[in-house]
């Protein structure tokens, strides 16, 4: 709830001469409060803030997180094994980047090795979906 104030212009000095754009009179007390060009809004820095302590104490339980992740990885529901596998790559390797698509190779041989490692790579991950469709049907 707003507080009206009795005195519902600015010091002589401000440039907004107590009006913003939309012509509004800002009050007193919130020009008195106003930062002062050049004037730092946390000159003192951030001692005030818990952040440091919470930083802390999620830090005092990242390992029990971490093998709590671990054991999540064998869930039976995929959905939760995914999501925690993600997490540990994360941590592990950092969030992957998005990469430019490659470049035709310029080389002929350097292309005949990236069509094989292609073909490779999915003839690997079709093997393992196959692996994982069977184990998820015997289960």
């Amino acid at each position: 709830m707003r507080v009206k104030s009795s005195k519902q212009t600015q010091p002589p000095s401000s440039p907004l001469n107590g009006r913003v754009g939309t012509g509004r009179t800002l009050p007193a007390e919130f020009v008195a409060h106003q930062f002062k060009k050049g004037q730092s809004g946390n000159p003192n820095g951030n001692k005030g803030s818990t952040y440091g302590e919470v930083v802390q104490i999620a830090r005092q339980f990242s390992e029990k997180a971490v093998r709590r992740l671990i054991e999540l990885v064998d869930s039976d529901d995929e959905r939760v094994a995914f999501m925690a596998s993600q997490a540990l790559l994360d941590r592990a390797y950092g969030k992957p980047r998005e990469t430019p698509q490659l470049l035709p190779a310029a080389d002929p041989a350097a292309a005949e090795r990236q069509s094989r490692a292609r073909a490779l790579m999915i003839r690997l991950l079709d093997e393992q979906a196959a692996q994982m469709h069977l184990e998820h049907q015997k289960g």
